[in-house]
């Protein structure tokens, strides 16, 4: 019968509560971590493929205070030419979007008072400023500008860059207009711009993130203390003796710790595959993103479960390794090694109308301790008579 409620105890509550318990404390190795965010963000991937062909169009809105926007795929192309010693343009969306992600963390704990995320335009106006980088970025543009339609102008309504090519006009010619306007946009270009609006801390957003984190460690200890204390009670209950007790918390313990250790193998593997299909209609503003887009999303996410996963992975080898231990710890005693001071079972058989201790500790007990002539019996160490 004790057996039965030690698997019912163990079904629920411990196996839910130790499963919740490792799970908080993978998910706490990241959630709030730093070096994780700046970890995604430095994957070089998807820089290379938001360059491979087109930018997608809502990178480009910046792009309308000149009033007109040049065609993504010339302005690819233009940012592509421009890559100097100095200036890479991968390394330089990978740069701004973790120097994003450090301004947020140094926000949240405490090192500015003030959230500003922005954009630094300055390596880019630096860049341009060299006439033979001006000039391979004319000709890039240029060259890979569409042609224009019937009645189109290729230079809208107060528009410094042209949008498009008229039939009339060669890359060269538009590579040098486009040179000649590039020294006037340049100096119009500011150090840096406003990807939102900027937030200021005050006293009650630090406490509620302060909060935030102290629910979160709580929370940790709560399920894990209770998931501790059934652990225990499914040991005393279904194990006899000591060495059945630590058997049971070992193979209870083992459970959950190769539940989560499965999971994050799982996600370790890195297949996203499975989100092929929700993101090849995937659309921004209207816009269709394109596939090579698309597989570069699928590359951070892949690295993304790969992190997680490597946390659930840790945190379910610890577990079996405690788990392992109190297994071993109990194969390695004696069988029917007793938890009581003293060691021995406590052995009761009936005789008649009563029941009888038949331990070796009772036995002992029974010896007599003085011989037939009255003299104290010689005894060993243990208690036990010299035969």
């Amino acid at each position: 019968m004790r057996k039965f409620i030690a698997l019912i105890v163990f079904i629920f509550p411990f196996l839910p509560l130790a499963c919740g318990a490792l799970g908080l404390l993978a998910v706490n190795s990241w959630i709030l971590d730093r070096n994780f965010y700046t970890g995604v963000a430095d994957d070089p991937r998807l820089y290379e493929a938001l360059l491979d062909e087109d930018l997608p169009a809502y990178l480009m809105q910046e792009a309308q205070s000149t009033g007109g926007v040049i065609p993504a795929a010339a302005l690819t192309a233009g940012l592509q030419a421009i890559n100097t010693s100095d200036f890479v343009i991968t390394d330089y969306l990978r740069n701004q979007a973790v120097g994003v992600v450090n301004d947020v963390f140094d926000f949240v704990d405490g090192k500015t008072t003030i959230l500003n995320p922005s954009l630094e335009l300055k390596p880019i106006r630096e860049a341009l400023s060299e006439p033979a980088t001006r000039m391979a970025f004319s000709q890039a543009v240029a060259e890979n500008l569409p042609e224009c339609a019937s009645n189109q102008s290729a230079y809208p309504s107060g528009s410094k860059l042209p949008v498009c090519r008229p039939t009339n006009e060669t890359p060269d010619s538009m590579a040098e207009q486009i040179q000649k306007a590039l020294p006037g946009i340049i100096e119009t270009l500011p150090d840096t711009v406003a990807l939102g609006d900027s937030v200021t801390a005050d006293p009650n957003m630090r406490d509620d993130i302060n909060a935030l984190r102290g629910v979160l460690n709580s929370g940790i200890m709560s399920v894990a203390l209770g998931a501790a204390v059934f652990g225990v009670f499914v040991g005393l209950l279904g194990g006899d003796g000591l060495r059945g007790k630590l058997l049971w918390m070992g193979l209870a313990l083992l459970v959950p710790a190769l539940m989560v250790l499965g999971l994050g193998l799982a996600m370790g593997q890195g297949n996203a595959s499975w989100l092929n299909s929700a993101t090849a209609e995937f659309r921004v503003n209207g816009d269709l993103i394109h596939s090579d887009f698309n597989a570069a999303t699928l590359a951070v996410i892949e690295n993304i479960f790969q992190r997680i996963g490597s946390s659930f992975t840790i945190t379910g080898l610890l577990a079996s390794v405690v788990s392992m231990i109190l297994i071993f710890a109990g194969l390695l005693l004696p069988a029917g090694a007793s938890s009581h001071p003293g060691g021995g079972r406590f052995v009761e058989v009936p005789v008649g109308d009563q029941m009888i201790d038949v331990s070796p500790k009772a036995k002992r007990k029974e010896k007599p301790l003085y011989d037939d002539d009255h003299s104290l019996a010689p005894r060993d160490d243990d208690g036990d008579l010299f035969s």
